[in-house]
Formats: structure tokens, sequence, C-alpha cells
């Protein structure tokens, strides 16, 4: 791209790609050569783009954010945050779908009935919803 003149910026605006993505791509590409591209999802195959295919099927376009605009998906943004921060990076058990999915529920658990919650008041989302039916219901 440097030899013909297009920045990272101009060549990411064109791929619609984040610029870190194009230097991961740039980062494998010296690493693996043409391998380094190829997908290396932990899914099996079966299971790529089966929710995209069922909304399909049912007349639901998707609905794409432009890049770099955390700002208007910050919700999910945040959530996953938290999840790759208390989750992933300590999770060291198998990469299968049991005992991956089993970790998952148990951490989810502990997530809504257990963990505090700054926004909440530092309640659990579980102690939150007990409270506030409490109040709606006197």
């Amino acid at each position: 791209m440097r030899g013909e003149g297009v920045t990272a910026a101009k060549a990411a605006d064109i791929l619609r790609v984040p610029r870190a993505s194009l230097y991961r791509w740039k980062s494998r590409l010296r690493k693996r050569g043409l391998r380094g591209l190829e997908p290396d999802s932990r899914r099996p195959r079966s299971f790529r783009g089966c929710s995209r295919m069922r909304a399909q099927a049912r007349g639901i376009l998707p609905f794409v954010l432009p890049p770099h605009s955390p700002n208007l998906n910050w919700h999910v943004e945040r959530a996953h945050r938290t999840h790759v921060e208390e989750f992933s990076d300590f999770y060291d058990g198998e990469l299968t779908m049991g005992p991956l999915t089993r970790a998952l529920r148990e951490w989810e658990a502990y997530y809504n009935a257990e963990r505090p919650h700054q926004s909440l008041g530092w309640l659990s989302p579980l102690e939150y919803l007990s409270e506030h039916r409490m109040e709606a219901a006197s």
C-alpha cells in the first residue's frame, strides 16, 4: 500500500475495517505468510454464520455500525470488556463446547446473582431487581 501512496487510514476506510485490523493482518502476514490471514475461529465451521442465516430467512436485515464508533453501541462494548476482563482472561479450562459452556453458565450465574455492579449502587442485578420489585409492589 505504501508504494501506491495509500495511507493506512485510507485503506481502512476503503476496506471498511478498523486500522488495528490492518496492522494485525500485516503482522500475521509477516509471521505466517498467507496462512496468517486464514480465520482462526475456535467455533466449529458448522456454527459460523448461523444466526445471520436465520435472521436473513426471517427477512431481518443486519444493522452495521460504522467503524470506530463505540459511542453508538457503548452498552455492548462495556459488557464485552467486562466479559473479556473477568472471564476470558482468567479461563484456563478446555476450549471445547461442553466445558466452556458450563464455565460460561457458572460465570453468568455469578455475574447476575452475586457480583456487585457499580451502576446498580453496588448491588447485584438480582438484589437490585428484588429491591425494586418490593418498592413497586408497595
